[in-house]
């Protein structure tokens, strides 16, 4: 590569490059995207405006980009750029700019490529996760469970507030009873008033399965039932269920569900009303 044409014409480094740009059909624009370097410092590269160009290191690694886009050999555009640089500033020695200056030439420099915002989310949201698992993990802490086990915590008072509610309404209403009238003579009329028992149970066994059933100091009777089965039970002051944990029916009480509490046991019992207290 020569830097004279056929006419002997000397041409400078910068009108060089600035030629071969237009004849391999490039703008100034399309440069800046391929090269990374900002269109004032190649305004300044074709110029030869070297006082313009940022430190020695960032100047010869733009015009090692600008020759390489070009196909021009980048180790003899870097000669001359040196032998011209040198005639440029003769006996003159290259001192460190003022702040400002530095500054401007560091705005002028190869434009680093933006960050997208969404990138910016992404990467503090994976950071925000793992420091979370990281927390759990460490203090062998399981968020499920604890959710779980409020949610369950919330039901049982939920269960415990209606009851609690119905009692109040019944205590504050007449009391219900059943009337049964025994007759001793035509003119004789026995009244017998029998109270509506205070707790009943409804079970629905969606599968078949047995259970042992306490009501009212009674001695436990253990029962059989057959699949889709419905039994009630009524007490006035306590019943107690002692159940498999392989087949659970389906529990109200007094028209309210029965939850059953977790256990790695192969019984559960439920004592009413010392179940209605622990909830």
């Amino acid at each position: 590569m020569s830097l004279e044409t056929s006419d002997t014409e000397y041409i400078s480094l910068g009108e060089l490059l600035r030629r071969t740009r237009i004849e391999q059909g490039f703008d100034l624009d399309q440069v800046s995207v391929e090269t990374k370097i900002t269109i004032t410092n190649l305004t300044a590269m074709e110029e030869d405006d070297f006082e313009t160009l940022p430190a020695e290191a960032f100047t010869r690694g733009f015009y090692t980009l600008y020759a390489r886009m070009l196909t021009l050999d980048p180790e003899e555009i870097l000669q001359i750029y040196t032998k011209e640089k040198n005639a440029h500033s003769g006996k003159k020695t290259r001192t460190t700019p003022p702040p400002n200056k530095l500054a401007q030439q560091v705005g002028n420099m190869a434009e680093r490529p933006s960050v997208m915002p969404v990138s910016c989310a992404g990467l503090t949201i994976l950071f925000i996760l793992l420091s979370g698992a990281f927390v759990c993990w460490y203090f062998s802490w399981n968020p499920a469970t604890y959710l779980s086990e409020r949610l369950r915590a919330f039901q049982k008072q939920d269960v415990s507030t209606q009851l609690k509610e119905q009692q109040e309404v019944s205590d504050s209403e007449s009391p219900s009873f059943t009337v049964a009238e025994i007759k001793t003579s035509p003119d004789e009329t026995t009244t017998i008033q029998e109270a509506s028992p205070k707790y009943r149970v409804e079970a629905v066994f969606t599968n078949a399965g047995s259970l042992t059933l306490a009501i009212d100091g009674e001695s436990p009777r253990k029962l059989n039932f057959a699949q889709g089965e419905t039994v009630t039970w009524e007490a006035n002051e306590k019943m107690e269920l002692v159940l498999n944990t392989k087949n659970l029916p389906k529990l109200t009480l007094n028209g309210i569900p029965i939850s059953y509490p977790e256990t790695d046991k192969q019984q559960i019992t439920i004592q009413i009303p010392e179940y209605l207290l622990d909830q």
